[in-house]
């Protein structure tokens, strides 16, 4: 088991042990990966005070057995869940941790299953540890956040030809493959022209045409670590009010990374942003939240919004992302992923973000 598997779950055990728990059941797949390295789509792990198990189906126990340490690798019977009761039954478990999210119809078979052992909701028990990320995931992180850099340089390439919504997401997803990111961080958003006062438009089959804005909301993903980052671009000009928008966004943007460090309320970055935006007349047309952390998920905890009760601490990765949506005219969002230190935000997104006009008047 590598150095930060190996934090990860003696950090576990210690919280186990702190609240009283003999075990911790895991099923969320984004949990069973920050503490095994497996990301397959069936599998259960249990994590007790000295011993943890790994259950998975055929598919994938010869993965299992080969790459994943420190767990005793079983496979599962034609019943996961007697599989489970036996181990509980062998190591005397009295009481149980499970996550919170845990799907209601599992956690009803579990109960029935395990009639004689307390099945209790641990809370934010793992979202405390996840929410703070280590060298590695840092590190994977930053990657995922580079390629996605490098798609965005090549798209506003592309979209000097005559293309739609639609044709630049397949667009952004082929580069995305090519420059070695897993997968999607999610469905990539290219919002052209009054589309872009839809703050998650689902691209159309609209060709992108002189005079829009283009929201380009993509994210890469590398060993199951997300990145998250928007940009918007115009077409051959840009009238005077969306200029005037783009402005406003990136003086909220920038003001409000300057306020990130830890110890900050993330309710009080979510203000700056705001307020700036507000200031300027255009509060009503930012009706979403700040932002948000990003890791094995791309929406995870902290969430950045005016009732958020989170305080920013060393090792968080946020999204920084206001935006102004004016219905009939278009959007501007601008969007980084920044990791919180000490004193500041290391910014992670790298791609320029000076107002841009693509020409492609010949397209």
């Amino acid at each position: 088991m590598n150095k930060y598997f190996k934090k990860r779950v003696n950090d576990l055990q210690k919280s186990i042990m702190g609240k009283g728990y003999d075990a911790f059941l895991i099923y969320n797949r984004a949990d069973t990966l920050y503490f095994t390295g497996f990301n397959g789509s069936s599998s259960y792990t249990l994590i007790t005070n000295n011993t943890n198990y790994f259950i998975t189906d055929f598919r994938y126990i010869e993965y299992a057995t080969n790459n994943i340490q420190g767990f005793k690798i079983i496979r599962q019977s034609n019943d996961i869940f007697e599989d489970i009761r036996k181990i509980i039954e062998k190591k005397n478990i009295k009481k149980i941790a499970i996550e919170s999210n845990l799907p209601l119809n599992l956690f009803q078979k579990l109960k029935k299953t395990l009639s004689k052992t307390q099945l209790i909701p641990a809370g934010n028990l793992i979202e405390s540890q996840r929410i703070l990320k280590d060298e590695s995931e840092i590190e994977n992180i930053q990657k995922a956040a580079s390629i996605a850099d490098k798609v965005l340089g090549k798209i506003k390439t592309i979209l000097k030809t005559d293309i739609t919504e639609k044709e630049t997401v397949r667009q952004i997803r082929w580069i995305a493959d090519e420059l070695g990111s897993e997968e999607d961080s999610f469905s990539p958003i290219v919002a052209s022209g009054n589309n872009s006062s839809l703050p998650h438009h689902k691209p159309s089959n609209k060709k992108i045409q002189k005079g829009d804005s283009i929201i380009l909301d993509l994210g890469c993903v590398i060993k199951g670590y997300h990145s998250d980052m928007t940009r918007t671009v115009f077409i051959d000009k840009v009238s005077r009010k969306m200029e005037k928008v783009y402005k406003i966004v990136l003086q909220a943007q920038e003001s409000a990374i300057k306020e990130v460090k830890a110890g900050k309320k993330c309710s009080e970055i979510d203000k700056v942003a705001r307020d700036i935006i507000s200031s300027y007349g255009y509060g009503k047309y930012f009706g979403h939240g700040l932002g948000h952390g990003v890791g094995l998920e791309i929406q995870e905890p902290p969430s950045l919004n005016i009732t958020s009760k989170y305080v920013l601490k060393e090792g968080m990765i946020i999204t920084i992302e206001p935006g102004i949506y004016i219905p009939g005219c278009g959007g501007v969002r601008i969007e980084d992923l920044v990791l919180v230190t000490k004193t500041d935000a290391r910014i992670l997104s790298k791609s320029p973000k000076d107002l841009e006009i693509i020409q492609r008047k010949n397209a």
